[in-house]
């Protein structure tokens, strides 16, 4: 199975990918799915966009990606 590198596209992959609606949380709310106190696994997490939604949600949120180049777009969005 070949790997797909995302080294080349990471920055601007990071920059279109911001876009997790707020009515997609809302949705999971309104079906009783809460995060607050809960540990997460965000399996593909790519820059972190849908992990950061999760914590602000007050969950222990651990986000898994096989880019390392994605994975560090992530953590700069965390210090932002």
């Amino acid at each position: 199975m070949k790997q797909i590198d995302f080294a080349q596209v990471a920055n601007s992959y990071a920059r279109s990918r911001e876009d997790i609606p707020v009515t997609l949380m809302d949705s999971l709310l309104l079906r009783n799915i809460f995060f607050a106190g809960k540990k997460v696994a965000d399996i593909g997490a790519g820059t972190g966009a849908l992990t950061r939604k999760i914590v602000m949600r007050k969950a222990d949120v651990v986000g898994v990606d096989p880019s390392q180049a994605l994975l560090e777009q992530a953590k700069l969005r965390v210090a932002e």
